[in-house]
């Protein structure tokens, strides 16, 4: 027996030695990741060694373990495309912000990202945030369709699959239990510190090729997307796009106004103020799909329900901009997103000067 035992704790110095070598190596070739000054911003992620937003928004969170003034946006891909940093962070000297939208979203994953962000946050901290979160129709699909894909656990959101990729979380049938105290968040992202290395390198040299087997078309530059102008045949691609998302359903999910509703009470309760923006999307889109009756009355009654709330604000962008604005269904052209970063900050300014300012629908 004592041999065997030897044995073991032999062959576990040698993982532990070759391992610390491997890290060490990871370390010398791509530094570990340092936040700079400024905020954290998703969109950034594939120059990070994160590489992917949802794997961004859930390993590169530490740094709002802060006691400072915070702005955190939340939403998806139109919230990453539509509001910088660096256009909103000028009308804000006194407090950082942040975009942790994650692209694809749909309500339930929007409120685990807020999770994991109070997961981190001090009650300071927590006290002194504003979260705005950017809605639109096509965040309201069921979990039932959004998460069942045949690449994934059923029901599992891609932040979820980033909660199990290194151990960080395990699965239980209650859902989601960590293994990894968050206090020992950044001490986890060192010790995978060489996985990440080999997944940033494996998915650099092969982007070309997965490109290309998925026929997904080059990256459009600002230029390109300025000089967008959608023909009536990529109008109804998009449109069938999202008839396919809902899985032919022509109302919106009321369970995911459901988890809205409880998402607002966690922030409301939590003592941080939350701004809730209804974006704007091209008309054609908006009358060429059937979910945005449901969407207004299910909006308009959940706000009316908050209105008087402390902490809660309501800014109303859905028909300020024209279609030509826009790049695709969703997304606003580069040369809009100035203006769409002032509207927000003329509402957020009234919201940090004063605690319970509402915004008139």
């Amino acid at each position: 027996m004592k041999p065997i035992l030897k044995q073991c704790a032999w062959l576990g110095a040698s993982l532990v030695l070759l391992y610390s070598i491997c890290l060490g190596v990871s370390l010398l070739l791509v530094p570990l990741h340092h936040q700079g000054d400024g905020g954290l911003n998703t969109a950034d992620a594939a120059n990070t060694i994160y590489v992917t937003e949802p794997k961004y928004a859930f390993l590169n969170r530490a740094p709002l373990r802060s006691d400072k003034n915070s702005v955190i946006l939340l939403g998806a891909s139109n919230v990453v495309a539509g509001f910088k940093p660096y256009e909103l962070q000028p009308f804000f000297p006194t407090e950082t912000v942040h975009n942790l939208a994650v692209g694809g979203s749909n309500i339930t994953q929007i409120a685990q990202v807020y999770d994991l962000v109070r997961a981190v946050q001090t009650q300071e901290g927590a006290k002194h945030s504003v979260f705005v979160i950017g809605i639109w129709y096509g965040l309201f699909v069921p979990d039932s369709v959004r998460w069942s894909t045949p690449d994934r656990h059923a029901g599992d959101t891609d932040i979820d699959i980033e909660r199990y990729r290194y151990g960080f979380y395990r699965r239980t049938e209650f859902g989601p239990e960590p293994v990894v105290p968050t206090d020992e968040l950044e001490l986890g992202v060192l010790l995978i510190h060489p996985y990440l290395v080999l997944d940033r390198t494996v998915r650099l040299a092969t982007d070309e090729l997965r490109d290309l087997i998925h026929g997904k078309p080059p990256e459009r530059t600002n230029e390109q997307r300025n000089a967008t102008v959608l023909s009536d045949a990529e109008k109804a691609k998009f449109i069938a796009f999202w008839n396919d998302q809902f899985n032919g359903a022509t109302s919106v999910s009321e369970q995911q106004f459901q988890v809205l509703n409880e998402l607002l009470n966690r922030i409301l309760d939590g003592n941080s103020k939350v701004l809730l923006v209804d974006l704007p999307v091209p008309n054609w889109h908006r009358a060429g799909v059937p979910f945005s009756p449901s969407y207004e009355a299910l909006r308009n009654k959940l706000v009316d329900g908050y209105k008087q709330r402390p902490g809660f604000s309501f800014l109303e962008m859905q028909t300020v901009y024209p279609d030509d604005e826009f790049s695709d269904e969703v997304h606003p052209k580069p040369r809009i997103t100035q203006d769409w970063s002032r509207r927000l900050a003329d509402q957020l300014s009234l919201i940090l000067a004063n605690n319970n300012t509402v915004a008139a629908p």
